[in-house]
């Protein structure tokens, strides 16, 4: 027997409409994908600084999906400010550019949960 992984599920414009996302992210949406796009997890890390994934995972995903999101959240909010203290070491702060490294990979593995959960819970493939 042979199971079928989903890699994708598409995300439109007109759900973020319906669902009331702000006017600025329906627009970036609408300019880089126009009416829909395949999410995959790989195009919401690319795009992770650029879109809302805690608006998205509260509005988009089963209540089920929406827990299993925050406890990811949860654990990879423990694991930057890990990251941070880590870098921090014997400095007063973190330098600027280890910081913007750490906060992108944050948001890279809270964008791949979305996306991940989001897959799992839809019907295209």
């Amino acid at each position: 027997m042979t199971t079928t992984t989903k890699k994708y599920r598409t995300l439109t414009l007109a759900q973020l409409q319906n669902a009331k996302a702000c006017q600025s992210q329906r627009d970036l949406f609408h300019e880089m994908f126009d009416e829909s796009v395949k999410v995959t997890i790989e195009l919401a890390s690319d795009h992770a600084q650029k879109f809302n994934c805690f608006w998205a995972a509260e509005h988009f995903l089963r209540p089920e999906g929406f827990t299993r999101f925050n406890a990811i959240v949860a654990r990879a909010d423990r694991k930057r400010l890990r990251a941070v203290k880590d870098a921090r070491g014997e400095l007063c702060r973190v330098p600027t550019h280890i910081n913007a490294t750490i906060l992108r990979q944050h948001e890279q593995t809270i964008a791949r949960a979305f996306a991940r959960l989001y897959i799992a819970e839809g019907g295209d493939s």
